[in-house]
């Protein structure tokens, strides 16, 4: 992620639950409204050809993790 990092680039994370920042986001998300951004992923529901698109929409933390 460093070298993702430097070189101006972006990526989204799946953050697991036992992260302090989860909990943080979760009291967060009570009381805000996130800017959401256009889809970041969206693909053909893998599990039904039928099913619902496979949407994510991402938006920017309003702070940095520890990690950055």
């Amino acid at each position: 992620m460093d070298h993702i990092d430097r070189a101006g680039g972006r990526f989204v994370t799946v953050l697991p639950r036992n992260r302090l920042k989860d909990a943080e986001f979760r009291q967060w998300i009570q009381t805000n409204t996130p800017q959401w951004t256009t889809c970041a992923w969206d693909r053909p529901n893998s599990r039904h050809c039928d099913g619902p698109r496979d949407c994510w929409y991402v938006f920017r933390a309003p702070q940095l993790s520890a990690e950055a």
